[in-house]
C-alpha cells in the first residue's frame, strides 16, 4: 500500500511538472528549450541524489534520462494530463513485477500482487479525479455572481 500512496504523490509531482513546462513554455508553443531544461536539470538532480560517488556518470545518466523524459512529455503527455498517472505508475508496477520474478516464492508474488493492486487502484482514482471537471464550491453554488465566473464587486459609487 504504501508503494501505492507513494505512486500518487509521484504521479501529483508529475502532473505539476508537465503544468510548470506548460505554462512556461505558453501550452508548449514557445521557448520549448526552457521547458526542456527544466525537466533535464530535475532529472539530473534526481540521479545526483541517488547516486554513490561517481558525479560524471551520474550527470551522464541524468541528461540522457532526462532527455528522453522531456520528449516523452512533449510528443505525448502534454495532449493528455491523465495518461501522467499511469505513466507514472508503470515503471513501479514493472519493478514489482520483475522483484516477485526474482525471488520466485509465492510469498513473493502475492505481495507483488496485492502491490500491484492496489497501484492499480490509486492511479485509477487519481486518474478519476483529474479527468472530472471541478464542480463550484457550495458557497460559489449559491451566489449567481460567482457561479457564473464573474466575482461580485463593489458597486459604484462606493
Amino acid at each position: 500500500m504504501a508503494v501505492a500512496v507513494g505512486g500518487v504523490t509521484i504521479a501529483g509531482l508529475a502532473l505539476f511538472i508537465v503544468y510548470l513546462a506548460a505554462n512556461v513554455t505558453h501550452d508548449w508553443t514557445r521557448r520549448l528549450w526552457i521547458g526542456f531544461a527544466i525537466i533535464v536539470v530535475l532529472e539530473v538532480a534526481g540521479v545526483l541524489g541517488q547516486s554513490g560517488g561517481n558525479v560524471s556518470v551520474a550527470i551522464g545518466v541524468g541528461l540522457i534520462a532526462g532527455i528522453v523524459t522531456a520528449g516523452i512529455l512533449w510528443l505525448l503527455l502534454r495532449f493528455d494530463p491523465t495518461i501522467v498517472p499511469a505513466y507514472v505508475a508503470t515503471a513501479p508496477i514493472l519493478t514489482m513485477l520483475h522483484r516477485a520474478i526474482q525471488v520466485g516464492t509465492s510469498l513473493a508474488y502475492m505481495t507483488a500482487a496485492a502491490a500491484i493492486a492496489a497501484t492499480i487502484a490509486m492511479t485509477w482514482l487519481v486518474t478519476r479525479y483529474i479527468r472530472a471537471p471541478l464542480g463550484p464550491s457550495p458557497a460559489a453554488a449559491a451566489d449567481p455572481a460567482l457561479a457564473g465566473g464573474v466575482a461580485s464587486g463593489p458597486p459604484d459609487g462606493e
